[in-house]
C-alpha cells in the first residue's frame, strides 16, 4: 500500500523499545524500496530541536530531490500524540 501510494520514506517517531516488531517492519519497507528513519521522542511530549531540525531537513531534501513527487509517511504507535505534534 505504501509503495503504491508513492511513499518513499517512513519517518518513525516512536522509540524502538515501544514496538517489539519494529525491525520486521523496517525490513519489509526496505524490501519494497522504502527508506525508514527515526526521529523518536516521548509520547505526550514536545520534540527537541535536535529531533525536529533533522526531521524538517529530511522532509525538505525529499521534496527537492523528487520535484515534489516523493511522499513521507509519519507514524508513531497510536498516531495521535507524536504524529499530531509533528504534522
Amino acid at each position: 500500500l505504501f509503495a503504491r501510494s508513492g511513499i518513499t520514506l517512513v519517518a518513525r517517531l516512536n522509540h524502538s523499545f515501544e514496538c517489539n516488531r519494529q525491525s520486521e517492519a523496517v525490513e519489509i519497507f526496505r524490501q519494497v524500496g522504502i527508506e525508514t528513519t527515526d526521529y523518536s521522542f516521548d509520547d505526550g511530549g514536545v520534540p527537541q530541536k535536535a529531533v525536529l531540525k533533522p526531521f524538517l531537513s529530511r522532509m525538505c531534501e525529499l521534496h527537492e530531490s523528487t520535484s515534489g513527487g516523493g511522499t513521507m509517511a509519519v507514524h508513531c504507535i497510536g498516531g495521535l500524540g507524536r504524529t499530531g505534534v509533528v504534522v
